[in-house]
């Protein structure tokens, strides 16, 4: 019943239906709701683009059980203070959640330039940038991304080079 439940409340929300989206964002910002009911919350509110969820995606990463749907959020809406939140709670992430951060950054080319940026820097090692969004943030940056990393080796020849190694 609760599938159903969630499934109107989608197509309330789908069609503008405003006292849906009052309810749903309770149920977001109601620290006693289930994280389940909180995350599905969050993903059908940044789905459709709300503003007031992403302004609260910031007092998320506060909270254990939502930290990393939070940080994903940002991927989900473009926030303009997003690279600055996150890159200043970076050093105090898992490795998870770092991981996370780095995903999300390369979605955007504001946040993309913060990241690089910090590799740059030093903030973050070049190491915690995996082949995938090295591609990813190549695509976003182009030249200044050549700069600091170098070519990007083509998916093919990462694939060829992981075969070998199981040979």
């Amino acid at each position: 019943h609760e599938s159903i439940r969630d499934l109107s409340t989608q197509l309330s929300q789908l069609f503008g239906d405003r006292k849906d989206m009052q309810r749903t964002m309770a149920v977001l910002k109601d620290t006693s709701a289930y994280p389940n009911a909180r995350r599905s919350a969050l993903r059908s509110l940044l789905t459709y683009q709300n503003v007031e969820a992403s302004s609260l995606l910031e007092s998320l990463l506060d909270e254990p059980a939502l930290r990393l749907d939070a940080i994903r959020g940002y991927a989900m809406v473009e926030n303009a203070t997003a690279p600055g939140i996150l890159l200043g709670r970076y050093g105090q992430l898992s490795p998870e959640l770092r991981r996370a951060v780095v995903e999300t950054l390369a979605t955007r080319k504001n946040y993309a330039a913060a990241l690089l940026s910090s590799v740059e820097q030093k903030k973050i090692s070049r190491d915690e940038i995996p082949a995938h969004v090295r591609r990813s943030l190549h695509g976003i940056l182009g030249g200044r991304f050549v700069k600091v990393f170098g070519k990007v080796r083509p998916v093919a020849a990462d694939r060829e080079k992981l075969i070998a190694k199981y040979r």
